[in-house]
């Protein structure tokens, strides 16, 4: 049980990102399911590799704050507002994961990030609807 809108959301933005900066090369994308030490916690890992451009180490450590483009000269090839990652980022920390990336210049990238979720009994006759994970917050 989980939140799968947003499950899906940071999967498509990850692999979107991998599509678009990756030229020439491969976009592969692995699922492990990781059983906790009581059987109804679990998580899911997602991985998503790469052989696009990669980032610069310079780039690397401010890439998940907000309005960060590895290239933000005017003459870039590739457009975005820079908040996917960050958006992506914030929303496995609302579901209660991680998120990570490693990335070499010219090599590829390799992002990843690991959510829990709870199964629900087999031998529950009625399971009840779906728990978000999302945090509800106070905005005033």
């Amino acid at each position: 049980m989980g939140d799968s809108i947003r499950f899906r959301q940071v999967v498509m933005n990850l692999v979107s990102n991998a599509i678009k900066f990756t030229n020439e090369g491969s976009v592969k994308i692995s699922v492990d399911l990781q059983t906790g030490t009581d059987d109804s916690k679990e998580s899911i890992r997602i991985r998503i590799i790469d052989t696009r451009i990669g980032i610069p180490a310079a780039a690397q450590a401010k890439l998940l704050s907000p309005f960060t483009q590895v290239d933000g000269s005017h003459t870039r090839r590739h457009t975005g507002t820079g908040l996917g990652l960050t958006i992506s980022h914030q929303l496995v920390a609302l579901m209660g994961g991680t998120m990570s990336f490693t990335s070499e210049e010219g090599a590829g990238s390799q992002f990843q990030f690991t959510v829990p979720f709870v199964t629900p009994p087999r031998s529950a006759p009625d399971v009840p609807a779906p728990q978000r994970w999302a945090k509800k917050t106070d905005c005033s």
